[in-house]
């Protein structure tokens, strides 16, 4: 809770078990990734974290596309879900 001074620094943050890349790697990441803007793709990110690619992915991908992340972390799982 104590990261908010850092939130536009381009390095990763990390609070208990949950870590946040430095947004350049998203960017390189979905970058290499090579994805067709709304094209009919389906797209799996396992181990998917926070879902923040997977959120980016789905909006290049747009809704003709399959977007699925899977997170076997439940402590993350649980923080999230009580963070909506």
């Amino acid at each position: 809770m104590g990261n908010q001074s850092m939130a536009h620094s381009d390095q990763p943050l990390k609070e208990g078990n949950v870590h946040i890349s430095a947004p350049h790697i998203y960017g390189s990441a979905i970058e290499a990734l090579d994805l067709v803007p709304n094209s009919s793709t389906s797209f799996l990110n396992i181990g998917s974290g926070t879902g923040y690619i997977s959120c980016i992915a789905a909006e290049i991908l747009g809704p003709n596309s399959l977007n699925f992340g899977a997170q076997c972390n439940h402590w993350l799982q649980l923080k999230l879900y009580l963070s909506m």
